[in-house]
């Protein structure tokens, strides 16, 4: 994003800058501070993770619908909600599999809906020694 030769940014630039702006404010705990984590496979959606601390977040950017399969997990999720504004989801997990569901049939964000699982220790895959 620039200038014009004017001088002035493009109208449609500044539409993009505020929206990625709107996110942000929404949405910066999973981006600032954060690590990529690498804990397993994510179904059956497209996924990226991050982690802070605790809290393991993933970002999805195709929405599966009403469920999501984390699987690989080797802590223990206590609790789970959507970063945007902390709404609960229900979930359970068996072993290293966590089952996020009753999730709305569209993605609450069209390009990338995040959502915070709160962890008991830091964020471990299953399949690897210590934190992600």
């Amino acid at each position: 994003v620039g200038p014009d030769a004017d001088g002035l940014i493009p109208p449609q630039s500044v539409k993009r800058l505020r929206q990625i702006g709107r996110w942000l404010r929404a949405n910066g705990e999973s981006v600032y501070g954060t690590q990529s984590a690498h804990i397993g496979a994510v179904g059956p959606v497209q996924t990226f993770l991050t982690v802070k601390g605790k809290i393991l977040y993933i970002h999805a950017c195709h929405w599966p619908g009403t469920e999501i399969i984390l699987g690989n997990v080797g802590s223990k999720v206590l609790s789970v909600r959507f970063a945007d504004g902390g709404a609960s989801i229900n979930f359970r997990q068996e072993g290293s599999r966590v089952f996020l569901t009753g999730l709305p049939e569209y993605a609450p964000d069209e390009y990338d809906t995040v959502i915070a699982l709160e962890c008991d220790d830091l964020p471990r895959n299953s399949e690897r020694f210590g934190p992600v």
